[in-house]
């Protein structure tokens, strides 16, 4: 069975060097003696160059989230101790990744690609068709990806004659092939890289967290949620019983994303604000843009009485392991969700755990993110609401008019007697198990495992 080979040109103390470092880039400590530092790594720690620069995880930390699915054939592997029998018979990845603080885009139009690669490393490259250079984009957010950036990677593999397999781009951008598509249909061009999705906030991460709470995998520790005690049960599954106690929740844990407080003040200015649990903590972002004349209805319904607090008034406690889990009475005392996604611009779709959140605990929702979320969902196979919501707002475009679109189906709906959503709820009951076990059975069918080797064996 072939090999996963990580490559790396240079090891040092604090890990693997990644792909785009030269030994002029390390200490002169460590770079006067021989291109090989063989010295054991730590792999906590991360190299960087400096604010200005792109900022690599050392691959350090891609390499653990990928490890654990793929360990039975992963390696790490310096280049030079690379053999022929490797380059011909293994899956050999060069890979750039990214951090929360930085988006990719901005840092591939600023370098020139070759600059990537020593020499030797260019050649092998070049040579070897199991070598492919991947870059994975683990940041949370949505991206308008503009032609220059394609036009970059299209360059780079014109230069060189490369096959379209050899550069490999993987983000959570949901959509992310119909907008490499659309560029090469504007461009007329032929394809020249590999675009595709791997969303690391739902092909693995729910599951794994589901299950490593239900107890049934033994190789995780969840001190955290265990102090808390029984409050952050995930799993109180619905008993048919009495009515709930409000209609909605609303989770806004950032309030420095303005389309948030913007939905809130929507809320409150169509009297449903009282039907629903909204969260909303404070930011000085959002202090600062209350305070601006333009934005004085703002600083009157919600500044004013904000922050709003659903369970504890600490934002880094609210919730855990990466927001998948918060206190189970908020979900037990309300009907659905009202999503408020990271953005809402038309282009790009981004999905992350806070749409993933209800669908652990069993809620239906409704979104207020990027338009054809819902679609992308579909195409996943997660059941939406219909019979609930007037889902035509997901195809809109202006999110002006798509909030709007979103509010007159929860403003409906907070219409109704607790009584009526009571049994409109179970009758959708059906979809919200169909949706839970979809996340455990995308980590038991090792989901996120087999798209990154489909993606790297193309």
């Amino acid at each position: 069975m072939p090999q996963i080979n990580f490559l790396y040109e240079f090891m040092t103390p604090n890990g693997y060097l990644p792909l785009g470092y030269q030994q002029k880039d390390l200490p002169i400590i460590f770079s006067e003696t021989n291109d090989r530092l063989d010295i054991k790594p730590n792999v906590s720690t991360r190299m960087v160059r400096d604010d200005n620069v792109f900022v690599s995880n050392s691959t350090e930390d891609m390499f653990n989230v990928l490890s654990e699915p793929i360990n039975d054939c992963s390696h790490r592997v310096l280049m030079q101790d690379i053999s022929v029998e490797q380059l011909r018979d293994d899956y050999n990845i060069l890979v750039i990744t990214t951090v929360h603080e930085q988006g990719i885009t901005k840092y591939i139009k600023s370098i020139d690609l070759d600059d990537l690669f020593s020499k030797k490393t260019l050649s092998i490259f070049k040579q070897y068709d199991s070598v492919r250079l991947v870059f994975i984009d683990e940041k949370e957010g949505a991206y308008i990806y503009e032609d220059e950036f394609f036009k970059k990677f299209q360059s780079f593999a014109n230069k060189h004659n490369l096959k379209e397999n050899k550069i490999v781009f993987i983000t959570n951008t949901s959509n992310i092939k119909q907008i490499y598509q659309d560029f090469l249909n504007r461009n007329n061009v032929s394809s020249f890289m590999t675009c595709d999705t791997i969303n690391f906030c739902i092909d693995d991460n729910p599951g794994q967290n589901i299950l490593r709470y239900e107890g049934t995998t033994n190789n995780y520790e969840i001190n955290s949620i265990v102090e808390r005690g029984t409050e952050y049960s995930i799993d109180p599954r619905p008993t048919i019983g009495g009515t709930r106690k409000k209609h909605f929740l609303c989770l806004n844990r950032n309030s420095s994303r303005f389309h948030r407080p913007k939905l809130v003040l929507d809320l409150i200015g169509s009297d449903v604000f009282d039907k629903g649990l909204v969260s909303l903590f404070k930011t000085p972002e959002f202090d600062k843009f209350c305070e601006q004349e333009q934005n004085v209805l703002y600083k009157l319904l919600i500044k004013e009485k904000y922050p709003f607090v659903i369970d504890y008034d600490d934002p880094d406690y609210v919730a855990d392991m990466h927001n998948y889990f918060t206190k189970r009475d908020m979900w037990n005392d309300t009907y659905f969700s009202l999503v408020t996604e990271t953005d809402v611009k038309s282009g790009p779709v981004f999905i992350t755990e806070k749409t993933i959140r209800p669908m652990i605990y069993f809620h239906p929702f409704i979104v207020y993110g990027n338009p054809n979320t819902l679609a992308e969902l579909h195409k996943m196979g997660f059941e939406t609401f219909p019979e609930i919501f007037d889902e035509s707002y997901d195809t809109i475009e202006d999110e002006n008019e798509r909030l709007s679109s979103i509010m007159r189906s929860v403003t409906k709906l907070c219409s109704l007697p607790l009584e009526d959503l009571h049994k409109l709820y179970f009758s959708v009951y059906p979809k919200l198990v169909h949706n839970r076990n979809l996340l455990v059975e995308f980590t038991k069918t090792q989901r996120l495992r087999n798209k990154f080797l489909h993606l790297i064996s193309l």
